[in-house]
């Protein structure tokens, strides 16, 4: 059965299960042009009511009893907000808002209640960048990349962070702030499924149409 309900980003980011980008998916493919088109119409939602509709997003929750939500469409949107929140997290740290990076860090992990750290990833993101995600989401991330191993994956995500980062690198924390609330009042169409038959189905005809790229309003 299908479900469309508008929900904001903040609503994905509360909730108590993984979402997880399955093996079926292709890999991540966001590339500079895309981030850029993206903080463009997020900056001009900074300060409004009404936040950005970044479109449908498809979700298998026939797993959701035991807390694991597949992407069926979206993992492109989804796993660049979480860059996204990445690089905002570590700019909050670099001007000492360490109260708002820790806040940051709950929405992009599931943390521990006293010490803030990492105790499982609340995207479980593509094979073909999950490695450094993971070391990129973790609480305890220093903001280098390695040197050495994964190296396709850094740089597919090196360019990207350094872009979020460049964006944020003037605001303080007021502004950092204001930005953050525009990113969780994004708006998305998301639509419930519960069946993995309807799942492939689905996944098959909007990536014949490339629906998953499709972010402007």
């Amino acid at each position: 059965m299908i479900k469309p309900d508008l929900k904001p980003l903040l609503d994905l980011l509360n909730g108590d299960f993984q979402l997880i980008v399955p093996s079926y998916q292709r890999p991540y493919a966001w590339k500079s042009e895309e981030v850029s088109e993206l903080l463009e119409d997020l900056q001009g939602y900074v300060g409004k009511s009404q936040g950005l509709y970044l479109g449908s997003i498809i979700l298998d929750v026939s797993r959701e009893d035991d807390k694991k939500v597949e992407i069926v469409d979206g993992q492109q949107r989804l796993t660049t907000l979480f860059l996204l929140l990445i690089a905002c997290r570590d700019h909050a740290r670099s001007i000492s808002a360490m109260q708002q990076a820790e806040k940051t860090q709950s929405r992009i992990t599931f943390t521990g209640a006293i010490l803030n750290e990492t105790i499982g990833m609340k995207l479980v993101a593509s094979d073909s960048i999950r490695n450094i995600f993971e070391c990129m989401a973790s609480s305890d991330w220093d903001g280098k990349f390695p040197e050495h191993g994964h190296k396709l994956q850094v740089r597919k995500l090196k360019p990207l962070y350094s872009s979020f980062r460049k964006h944020l690198s003037r605001m303080d924390a007021s502004q950092l702030a204001q930005f953050q609330s525009a990113i969780l009042a994004i708006r998305v169409m998301r639509i419930d499924i519960d069946a993995k038959e309807e799942a492939f189905s689905i996944f098959e005809r909007t990536n014949a149409r490339g629906l998953d790229l499709e972010f402007r309003t």
